[in-house]
């Protein structure tokens, strides 16, 4: 970092339409930045969201409007949130980090406006569509050629762009990452005998647990953790399904349940928010199984050190997929195939040295890459990037 950047505290506006709960770890670092000064504004949780708010009155957030127009015959809307083009106006901010969202007008506004008011703007997010998409890309590259800087998940998304043409200086990587601070205490804490404790007062006792992880939605194909239960449990009678989630698909699920006659070998725990008893759950299971759309769920399996098996549908997972590396950190198996699922997860409960690598590769990865440490050091990287730039 130069001189001139160490002479004051520069100021840093965060604006996003709504902050999930699991980013209270790389929030909370960033406010005790001693030379930087960040401020997140936040909108309100979108109407029929599952994802659970962040509730953080220490951080600091202020609030704003978020407006939102569906795109008819899409599942995609054009949103605009207030306050960033007018605080940029009134020169609020020494650098403004926005949402990578191509179609939001005021982030398209913004960029524009950086180049007249001198404010270096950031944008944050995946940087890519799922599925791939000619016009989304072609969009996102206009939009990111007209951005100061540009902060992704992934390393491959950086490398993307740089491919495509984005000049590699402007870009920088923040490894997304749940709130691992907390997590990593909680996992290290928990012994063995707690474990045994959980599992005896659970009635999970001499049982292989085999878990899905995340909303009941239909683009995360939920009921094939149920046919590959249902599988498995013909095979391995010790085989129980948990399902940690809730969402508009439930009742669907539990009919299907019922239906394969498999009531007894599942349990729908619904939303579980209290980090030691999803540790608990996570960190007895034999395997987490997530067919398509996986997301952050990945790496709440990793950091516990829960091999994970995926459907082989990489573009229906988010940028996360990364970390599932076949016979490494997981497995792939060929998306929607029953068997193949199923043998999986007999490979697992059968090859427990195969099981107790995954899980320390797991752990090693989260605990060297995808913490908000690293992910704290992405954001300062791009925001020391932006002011490098201006002349003070």
């Amino acid at each position: 970092m130069t001189d001139s950047i160490r002479q004051r505290k520069h100021k840093v506006g965060v604006f996003g339409a709504y902050y999930p709960a699991y980013r209270y770890g790389v929030f909370s670092r960033l406010v005790q930045i001693r030379h930087l000064d960040f401020t997140f504004h936040c909108g309100e949780r979108p109407r029929g969201s599952h994802i659970r708010p962040l509730d953080a009155r220490d951080i600091g957030f202020r609030s704003l409007r978020s407006y939102e127009v569906a795109i008819p015959g899409t599942r995609n809307a054009v949103r605009f949130r207030g306050g960033c083009i007018s605080a940029m106006l009134r020169r609020d901010y020494d650098v403004v980090i926005l949402t990578n969202d191509i179609l939001g007008p005021d982030i398209w506004l913004s960029c524009l406006l950086s180049h007249w008011v001198g404010i270096p703007v950031c944008l944050w997010g995946q940087g890519i569509s799922r599925p791939p998409s000619w016009l989304r890309d072609t969009l996102r590259y206009w939009l990111t050629s007209l951005a100061t800087a540009a902060l992704y998940y992934t390393d491959s998304v950086k490398n993307y762009w740089i491919k495509k043409g984005i000049p590699s200086e402007k870009l920088f990587v923040a490894y997304n990452a749940l709130n691992t601070d907390e997590q990593i205490r909680i996992r290290d804490s928990l012994s063995l005998s707690d474990l045994d404790a959980f599992l005896s007062s659970h009635g999970l006792a001499g049982r292989k647990i085999v878990t899905f992880l995340g909303r009941l939605i239909p683009e995360k194909k939920p009921w094939l953790f149920l046919d590959i239960v249902k599988k498995t449990v013909a095979l391995e009678p010790t085989i129980i399904g948990i399902i940690i989630g809730d969402g508009p698909e439930r009742e669907r699920l539990e009919a299907q349940a019922h239906h394969l006659g498999i009531s007894g070998q599942i349990r729908f725990l619904g939303a579980v928010y209290e980090e030691e008893l999803l540790a608990k759950y996570l960190m007895t299971s034999v395997v987490v199984v997530l067919p398509a759309f996986a997301g952050l769920a990945i790496q709440h399996a990793a950091v516990y050190g829960t091999p994970l098996i995926l459907g082989d549908l990489p573009h229906s997972h988010g940028p996360e997929q990364e970390i599932v590396v076949h016979n490494h950190t997981g497995l792939w198996s060929p998306a929607e195939d029953i068997d193949a699922f199923a043998n999986a997860i007999l490979r697992l409960i059968r090859e427990p040295d195969l099981r107790c690598m995954l899980s320390h590769n797991l752990k090693k990865i989260i605990d060297e890459k995808y913490n908000v440490e690293r992910m704290t050091q992405g954001f300062l990287d791009a925001v020391h990037y932006c002011l490098h730039g201006r002349t003070y």
